[in-house]
């Protein structure tokens, strides 16, 4: 349905203009937005909630003209987007791909609210033709001689005072307003807009010279006109828009205006006006009633270029995780914002704030002091003092085991740091425990991404009331949004409340089997009430399948016939992208290194092939996850002897990666698995030593 618009009449600074003017501009503004609302797009804000949970937020402060396919690949990992609005004239197809592959993305459109290229008329950029076409000369910025006022090279500024000139009952900001609502919101690329410049003021610029009035005389008081006018800019480009879209802007030169007409700010080139102005500015923004906000901290490298500043990166980073609603950009500087520098800290999932900002001296906020923000994952510690800081953590934490400056992310567990001058860090908090996952109790695990680097500190994983070796699944069974316990013990496999009752208890090789049980957990049939069980052994060839009650919904299955007594390892995913998960198999010993993807009621093979070749005897353990988060799940696969050379496979049988195991585990003695224990949606790959 064609969405309408409410008719305000009402006008801001009226007394800077003559009765007819007033007119003529409350019935322009009012049969435009009448006619506005009939062409505009409307974006669904979740109202009072913003769409990013988990810290860190990222924004992308991205404002080249020429978007590629390469480009928009990069930029969908950030949550933010601030796109030069030339872009949905050249690249509208590229912009709709960006929003596929990240749904959850905010798209903002770049615009300056105050100055325009001088070349603008027949210059490049064809939505600057468009604007420029509509610009009267007399919204102009001008000095007292009647000369065009220029901020940045290039550029002419405009007035956007509420002294500004009505012309056919026109200020220059209602045509703004208009033209941004109208020709570049309404299209639906777009959540909303990013107002560059949003000063709080223009005489710290022009010095006593501007004529806002065009009077020929210069004016007073030009800063109070000044902050009005951009009030009603943001105003208005809401009301036409229909409150539908995010308007936004960055903070000017030592101000904290416009909170309550925005759903946020920038800070750029942090931190500009000194750490302590620019976070109470930031603490400040945050307490705008507006939702969602987006408050963005950008940190940069000072038109050097060098990314490789982490120290600089991290500042800006930790800094921006003290506040509320944060999202952080850093980049080249404010001579090109257009790059998609990516950063180990990025990968981190802090999870959600828990309390306030502490100073470890218990100064006030945010006075010059080491500060802190514990997460649910972890916390963020800034050292905003201008000498190294040794710091007393109060319990053990994990640094990130990084690629980049692993001087610092070294992946060390420690209660205390020491800290360089303007710096931040990022750790973790250390775990003891898994879930979603099958481990054997007891065990020595490893964690590995789907290139073989490290992801976390290895531990013993060890839950008290649980048998050592026995294997063990912590997670949702049967749907109820608790997590149950299922263990093997001897011959059987029982499943277990949250409170410790005893659901189901099952021998499915009989009472008198001596092999070792394997299992694996998850969901096979969309419309059946919880996730299934797969089991098999270390030893013969049947495999068995019980429903999260215990029920029995496939009481023997024997991919290799009745006398094979090899034993098989057996894994639950959806490899092939369809909307049933599979069960793949791995062989034991006395086979060819072979994996089976069997359809969820083995009534069909889908794909059977070698992994380590024909000559390869001994048996394999697979394992299934999704490694990258992209929800495209990957066979894992792992010889139960000899080179600990782990296979990453897609579910049609082609090998995507491989790497070999070194360190702590012998050939003999290991087991597969996978789990998010970063918690960011992606699962790592679980080695652990077998007992």
């Amino acid at each position: 349905m064609p969405k309408t618009t409410t008719i305000h009449t009402r006008l801001k600074g009226g007394a800077h203009l003559k009765t007819g003017g007033q007119a003529r501009l409350a019935w322009w503004r009012a049969a435009a937005a009448a006619m506005l609302g009939l062409i505009l797009v409307a974006f669904p804000l979740a109202a009072g909630e913003n769409r990013s949970v988990a810290a860190p937020n990222l924004a992308n402060y991205y404002q080249d003209w020429s978007l590629t396919e390469s480009k928009v690949q990069e930029l969908a990992k950030w949550d933010v987007v601030i796109l030069e609005m030339e872009n949905q004239a050249r690249n509208p197809e590229l912009m709709r791909k960006l929003r596929e592959l990240n749904p959850k993305i905010i798209i903002l459109a770049y615009i300056t609210a105050q100055e325009i290229r001088q070349d603008a008329a027949n210059g490049p950029s064809q939505l600057r033709q468009k604007l420029a076409s509509g610009i009267r000369s007399e919204w102009y910025l001008y000095d007292a001689q009647g000369k065009r006022m220029s901020y940045w090279p290039g550029t002419d500024l405009l007035n956007v005072s509420d002294r500004s000139p009505v012309v056919n009952g026109q200020r220059f900001t209602d045509y703004l307003s208009l033209f941004v609502a109208n020709t570049i919101l309404s299209t639906g690329l777009w959540d909303g807009v990013f107002y560059d410049n949003g000063w709080a003021g223009v005489n710290w610029f022009a010095k006593d010279r501007a004529d806002l009035d065009r009077d020929g005389v210069a004016d007073k008081n030009v800063d109070a006109s000044w902050v009005s006018g951009m009030e009603d800019l943001f105003n208005e480009t809401r009301r036409v828009s229909g409150n539908n879209y995010l308007i936004t802007s960055n903070e000017g030169p030592g101000n904290r205006e416009y909170r309550d007409q925005l759903n946020g700010i920038m800070l750029e080139t942090f931190p500009s006006f000194g750490w302590k102005y620019t976070m109470e500015v930031y603490d400040y923004h945050a307490g705008g009633a507006r939702r969602p906000q987006i408050l963005i901290i950008n940190a940069n490298t000072h038109n050097t270029g060098k990314k490789d500043d982490y120290r600089t990166m991290r500042y800006g980073l930790a800094s921006t995780l003290l506040g509320d609603n944060g999202y952080y950009s850093f980049d080249y500087g404010d001579q090109t914002h257009a790059q998609t520098w990516w950063y180990d800290e990025y990968d981190v999932q802090l999870g959600n704030p828990v309390g306030t900002p502490v100073s470890a001296a218990n100064k006030n906020k945010f006075d010059e002091d080491v500060w802190k923000r514990e997460y649910t994952n972890g916390v963020a510690i800034v050292n905003a003092t201008n000498q190294p800081q040794k710091i007393e953590l109060g319990a053990e934490y994990e640094k990130i085991i990084g690629t980049q400056d692993k001087t610092v992310n070294d992946g060390s567990i420690t209660d205390r740091v020491t800290l360089a001058p303007k710096d931040g860090l990022i750790m973790l908090k250390t775990f003891q425990k898994i879930t979603d996952s099958v481990f054997q109790n007891g065990a020595f695990l490893r964690f590995y991404t789907d290139t073989g680097g490290r992801s976390r500190n290895g531990f013993f994983a060890f839950e008290e009331g649980v048998p050592g070796g026995a294997l063990l699944y912590q997670g949702d069974l049967n749907g109820d949004g608790q997590e149950e316990r299922v263990i093997t013990k001897g011959p059987s496999i029982a499943a277990y409340s949250v409170a410790g009752t005893k659901l189901f208890e099952q021998f499915p090789f009989g009472k008198t089997f001596k092999g070792k049980l394997r299992f694996a957990v998850g969901k096979l049939f969309p419309k059946a009430p919880g996730k299934q069980i797969i089991i098999s052994a270390d030893q013969g060839g049947k495999v068995v399948m019980y429903s999260a009650t215990g029920a029995v919904m496939q009481a023997g299955f024997y991919p290799y016939g009745t006398k094979y007594n090899g034993g098989l390892s057996v894994a639950i995913g959806n490899v092939d992208g369809g909307n049933d998960s599979e069960i793949i198999i791995g062989t034991g010993r006395g086979r060819g290194a072979e994996v089976i993807v069997y359809d969820q009621r083995f009534a069909k093979v889908k794909k059977r092939f070698t992994a380590y070749g024909s000559g390869y005897s001994n048996g394999i353990l697979v394992a299934v996850g999704d490694l990258a988060g992209n929800g495209q799940e990957k066979i894992i696969t792992l010889p139960q002897r000899g080179t600990p050379m782990v296979k990453l496979f897609t579910g049609a049988g082609k090998k995507i990666t491989e790497f070999k195991i070194t360190g702590l585990f012998g050939g003999d003695r290991l087991d597969l698995s996978s789990s998010d224990v970063n918690a960011d949606g992606k699962r790592e790959i679980v080695v652990m030593s077998a007992q």
